[in-house]
């Protein structure tokens, strides 16, 4: 009986440290969509040539990548919008935009849209460039001593013994919407680490709140690293 708790109590603390390449996985989900070229193409890109001038009216493009799973809408909740507009006055100030707008889902269908499929959504609220978004998100689940009073009924719903540690990752192309020129890039990076008795770890407990700390470095590094770019095309 002593060997059987020795084994179990080790196994248990050898579960209550996260996984330290959990972001690896993040980021080869990122990347996990290769695009494929070829010579004739690479032609065609390389005569694409930049024809806006800042101030400019901007759309942005729902989430087209796996995002969470386990959401019944991978769509950006009212929250998220709302933290999407509030990079307008970032933009405006830097010169970059006139107007933001968010695609709405209505005009961009399906999950794993093409580049040119967003631009034609852009371009129907009359934007000259749009923020595509690419996003993914995982979370970290491991248990702490404490959840041996899992066995117990009050334990189950009081005892702070499960973990959740969430990561999310948004990267984001800042594209002329006639013609497909990518003016620039940025990426954003949140997480967020929550404690939860069983009955209340489900498995996205913190996805929320890790895109929306995404959601504000992207918009940060928006401003930071596509204002020099843009307004160089001038």
């Amino acid at each position: 009986m002593k060997k059987l708790l020795l084994v179990t109590s080790l196994i248990l603390l050898a579960a209550c440290s996260a996984n330290k390449n959990i972001k690896t996985e993040l980021y080869n989900d990122l990347s996990s969509k290769k695009v494929q070229y070829s010579d004739s193409t690479l032609e065609d890109i390389a005569k694409i040539k930049p024809q806006i001038n800042p101030p400019i009216k901007i759309a942005v493009s729902q989430p087209t990548g796996n995002g969470n799973r386990f959401r019944s809408s991978n769509d950006w909740s009212a929250e998220e919008i709302q933290e999407i507009e509030a990079w307008f006055p970032q933009l405006q100030s830097a010169g970059l935009a006139s107007e933001l707008v968010v695609i709405p889902r209505s005009l961009q269908q399906g999950c794993c849209l093409k580049n040119f499929d967003i631009r034609t959504a852009a371009a129907k609220l009359q934007a000259d460039a749009v923020i595509i978004v690419d996003d993914s998100v995982i979370t970290d689940s491991y248990v702490n001593p404490l959840s041996f009073l899992n066995f117990t009924i009050i334990g189950m719903w009081v005892v702070p013994g499960h973990h959740r540690d969430s990561y999310e990752a948004l990267e984001a192309s800042l594209v002329d919407t006639k013609n497909g020129y990518i003016y620039g890039v940025a990426r954003g990076d949140g997480e967020e680490k929550k404690i939860r008795p069983y009955m209340y770890a489900d498995y996205d407990v913190g996805q929320s709140e890790a895109r929306l700390q995404a959601l504000k470095s992207l918009g940060k590094n928006i401003v930071e690293k596509v204002a020099t770019s843009l307004k160089g095309k001038k």
